[in-house]
């Protein structure tokens, strides 16, 4: 499904996606972050959707790469740089939408130093 963010298009990856940028793995009304994967520039509604579809190991985003736009919100169709993902709070910084408070369970999945972000 290609969704447009601020005048890009965005491409994102998953079993089940939705304009929302749910999955099949996570469906909630606040299940609305995908990410952009360093390891192939792809972005994906989860890591479950990584691994069942990217056809490789995923990597993770280092500290020095946090200025990279690589969170998509999918209320208000914003990019987020992984530093103001890890600072909002558990919502977009871009339009305020609530973000799943239990990703902040996954964040070593994709972060390799974010537990001193949180």
């Amino acid at each position: 499904m290609s969704l447009g963010v601020c005048g890009q298009d965005v491409f994102i990856e998953g079993l089940g996606v939705d304009s929302g940028a749910r999955c099949q793995h996570w469906s909630s009304l606040v299940d609305i972050v995908a990410q952009r994967y360093p390891c192939c520039g792809r972005w994906f509604a989860c890591f479950q959707c990584h691994k069942a579809l990217a056809g490789h190991a995923a990597e993770r985003w280092s500290a020095a790469a946090f200025a990279t736009e690589a969170i998509y919100c999918g209320a208000g169709k914003h990019l987020l740089t992984i530093s103001a993902y890890l600072q909002s709070q558990d919502q977009c910084s871009q339009c305020g939408a609530a973000f799943n408070p239990g990703c902040r369970e996954h964040r070593a999945l994709y972060f390799t130093e974010a537990t001193h972000h949180v």
